[in-house]
């Protein structure tokens, strides 16, 4: 099959030409958001010059085809044969993998975090099954950089985050910033910025890329408190359409995992390398970084551990799940195998990474049988 490559955000004019196309990737992000770039219109090039032109992918990016929220439906009914998903804004689509993605509230390792993910979403048979009841294929997963608390003043105690109005996102954070007593804030994050300079917020919970490139929050927040509170993994960076993934060739397939693996590790490189990017810059614009008190940080691992032992029940009651605590332990036993597995390995390096993903999970999937 060859196609010509289309990598840019689509006109209306142009969406026209989706449906003749056979081979549509579908990312709501922004062209130059880390997940569009490198999970999308890299990998997209990539595939183009590893099949010598003979696999390419049409890319819509920034919601122009659909947006974030419609890309599963969209990729089940054939709009779009590659899509990411978020799965936090679809709680009673997809209620498992947002367990699992609840336990992204404790981790301190992104790209262990990532990688556990994705093991877990293709290994574990409830969560197959769930993305097969929304009509796709599960092609891999992802996560953000560490969350830390983005203020307009130093919060450096359990006294200091009383009664402070946080913006938050997903049940975990509310959970947690209820517990320490501070007031759960839920808006969009395009709003955090004029939110933290009007006053109508005090911080937010985001990892530090928001800071100078993303969302320019430096501007506004003079304060980080680099207390670990976890990632973002929700969803999938890759969902595919059964019927078009069963027309491929077993050697397409394969070569497509294979650009999988390698987007998924170059995007959690790139993550790592703008977090430090974001940190040098806000240093420059004077903002100050501070090292959470020990009562504080000692309070978030008693919650992080009572919030653990209680999600398989509160799941159960929110989400109406059955009983989780298999995978809730899967996940945590995958998370913490990948940390000691990444520890001799260097997080710079995108081909090693993705070299030690193929082979612990991608090379591992059988191409006659996946998605049949």
């Amino acid at each position: 099959m060859k196609l010509k490559t289309l990598l840019a955000g689509m006109t209306a004019l142009a969406l026209p030409l989706a449906a003749s196309a056979e081979n549509i990737a579908n990312v709501g992000w922004a062209p130059s958001h880390i997940i569009t770039k490198n999970g999308y219109t890299d990998m997209a090039e990539s595939l183009a010059k590893a099949s010598g032109g003979d696999f390419t992918l049409e890319v819509f990016t920034g919601g122009s085809l659909v947006d974030v929220k419609g890309t599963l439906k969209g990729v089940a009914d054939g709009i779009a044969q590659v899509g990411f998903v978020t799965g936090a804004y679809l709680p009673s689509d997809l209620p498992l993998n947002n367990v699992i993605a609840d336990l992204a509230f404790v981790a301190d390792d992104a790209i262990a975090a990532a990688f556990a993910m994705t093991e877990v979403n293709f290994t574990q048979p409830r969560l197959q099954k769930e993305w097969a009841d929304n009509g796709v294929l599960y092609g891999g997963g992802y996560s953000t950089p560490v969350y830390n608390f983005i203020c307009t003043q130093a919060v450096e105690t359990l006294d200091d985050v009383k009664g402070l109005k946080i913006r938050s996102a997903g049940a975990a954070h509310v959970r947690w910033l209820e517990h320490v007593g501070a007031v759960p804030v839920s808006v969009p994050f395009s709003e955090v910025y004029t939110g933290l300079q009007r006053g109508s917020i005090d911080c937010a919970m985001s990892d530090p890329t928001a800071l100078v490139s993303g969302f320019k929050l430096a501007e506004v927040a003079k304060f980080v408190t680099q207390l670990p509170m976890g990632t973002h993994t929700s969803g999938a960076t890759y969902v595919l359409n059964p019927s078009w993934w069963s027309g491929l060739e077993p050697a397409q397939q394969k070569m497509l995992f294979e650009q999988f693996a390698l987007a998924i590790a170059r995007m959690e490189v790139d993550y790592e390398g703008k977090v430090s990017e974001n940190i040098s810059g806000a240093k420059d614009m004077d903002v100050s970084f501070v090292t959470p008190g020990p009562e504080l940080q000692a309070e978030l691992a008693t919650f992080n551990t009572e919030y653990v032992s209680t999600l398989a029940d509160v799941s159960m009651e929110s989400r109406g799940v059955e009983d989780p605590s298999e995978l809730i332990a899967a996940y945590l036993e995958a998370e913490a195998r990948w940390k000691e597995r990444l520890a001799g390995i260097d997080r710079t390096d995108a081909d090693a990474l993705s070299k030690f993903l193929a082979d612990e999970i991608f090379d591992k999937i059988n191409w006659e049988t996946y998605g049949k």
